[in-house]
């Protein structure tokens, strides 16, 4: 199990200029109560929201954990960016 929280290097650049809906996707460590500020919890699933596409004017994003399923709501602009499909991949082997 992952010890160190996600950081940018953890995230496909790429990942921004498209809807994010249906994507495995990071939170910034700050965006999570400290309680929570450990890597399991920052991630979460897009569910949907006006701040799943990049091109409107709203920022709310439904989510739910992967830790435990809750599903919740946070603004685009807590989101750190997509996971990377290599760290995808390694998450799914386990």
């Amino acid at each position: 199990m992952r010890t160190e929280l996600y950081t940018m290097e953890d995230i496909d650049v790429n990942g921004w200029g498209d809807s994010i809906e249906g994507k495995i996707v990071v939170l910034k460590p700050d965006a999570l109560s400290e309680s929570y500020r450990k890597p399991e919890f920052q991630l979460v699933k897009a569910l949907g929201g006006f701040g799943c596409r990049p091109d409107t004017m709203g920022t709310a994003v439904m989510l739910e954990f992967l830790a435990d399923g809750e599903q919740t709501r946070f603004e685009r602009y807590e989101i750190l960016g997509v996971l990377k499909d290599e760290l995808l991949k390694e998450l799914a082997e386990k």
